[in-house]
């Protein structure tokens, strides 16, 4: 590797790696005061809380990475031509594809570590938060503490006056319950002397059971009351929606390929394209950077946040179109890699002509 070689690479390299630091510190910030405000995940421990951010962090780099890269293309490359380090390489005999070849290089190295994060820690990475999320929202008699409202489901919210820390783990150790739920147009209110939730069994639902209370519903269209005393009354949670489609995400390459549902193939094709994206992005942010001596690279780097807006929103329009069956699943996403690099082409043939010698 050359000294000419170095320079570009850390021409490039550095800012890549301050924009991705930066990028994710604030990212951080966000994730972590948006789990500060759920009041069920923010009783978890600091440690658990910094876990999960940390795993949100690894699912957002392969985006961040590669916007990153992109724009720090364009700025070393805009830099290095205003200010004519470039064409003076071009008039020693330096042919500008030689000088793009480490470049090159280290777009395809940036893409195949996107394909590692969107291949390999992308499922890990979401199986890793869901079981996260579902330790620390999951409600049990352990974790409960008196005199406190707590969420149980959708719509229905309990409290104890006291916790038995005493009783065994399968029996009752909420003391003097209420609970109130709301369903549609009438209203539940649930007075019990003890209660008891499980824990989430392999079908991934949870029970919670009243015992020896009495259930009032109030009508709220009609006023109509009914009380009714019980021995035992049971509750028990649906997975919802939301944990299918997040479990659609920690399953492997191979069986979303092999899947019938448009949303897995989405999620396979999204996997793949990505690292292909971010190679021949980097590719066009090469060409973005030829600009003419002492020339301004705003405007080039302005350009390229446009098309980077541009190509993302697309791969996001892609994705939804063939989740929802709206375009076939060939070519799906793959659309976008052809139509990438015919702008890719049209940019060389304008870059031959920005680099061509003055008369």
């Amino acid at each position: 590797m050359t000294v000419l070689d170095r320079h570009l690479l850390r021409m490039v390299l550095l800012p890549t790696v301050i924009g991705t630091v930066l990028t994710l510190l604030v990212y951080s910030a966000f994730a972590l005061a948006s789990l500060l405000r759920d009041s069920a995940l923010a009783a978890a421990p600091i440690s658990t809380l910094m876990l999960l951010v940390g795993v949100r962090d690894l699912i957002a780099l392969q985006v961040i990475l590669p916007s990153a890269f992109f724009l720090s293309m364009i700025m070393a490359q805009g830099a290095w031509h205003r200010d004519r380090e470039a064409y003076a390489c071009y008039a020693n005999g330096i042919a500008p594809e030689r000088v793009e070849r480490p470049l090159i290089v280290l777009a395809a190295l940036i893409a195949l570590v996107v394909a590692g994060l969107s291949l390999g820690a992308r499922p890990w990475s979401y199986q890793l938060a869901y079981t996260l999320e579902e330790r620390m929202t999951e409600l049990s008699s352990d974790v409960l503490q008196s005199g406190t409202f707590y969420r149980w489901s959708d719509q229905l919210v309990l409290r104890a006056d006291a916790v038995d820390a005493t009783a065994p783990a399968e029996a009752p150790r909420l003391l003097r319950v209420f609970a109130a739920q709301r369903e549609g147009d009438s209203f539940r209110i649930i007075r019990a002397a003890r209660a008891h939730i499980s824990a989430i069994g392999a079908d991934r639902r949870q029970t919670l059971e009243f015992q020896d209370g009495t259930l009032h519903e109030l009508g709220t269209a009609d006023g109509s009351r009914r009380v009714t005393a019980f021995a035992s009354l049971v509750y028990q949670t649906n997975p919802g929606e939301s944990r299918r489609a997040l479990h659609r995400r920690t399953q492997p390459l191979g069986k979303l390929l092999d899947s019938d549902l448009a949303k897995d193939r989405a999620e396979a094709q999204w996997r793949l394209t990505l690292p292909v994206v971010t190679f021949l992005i980097g590719m066009i942010a090469i060409r973005l950077g030829h600009v003419r001596p002492l020339q301004s690279t705003y405007g080039r780097l302005a350009l390229g946040i446009a098309i980077y807006v541009v190509i993302f929103n697309g791969v996001n329009l892609l994705t939804s179109a063939v989740e929802q069956e709206q375009l076939a699943s060939t070519p799906g996403l793959y659309l976008l890699v052809p139509l990438l690099i015919a702008f890719w082409f049209m940019l060389t043939r304008m870059s031959a002509f920005t680099l061509r010698p003055a008369p």
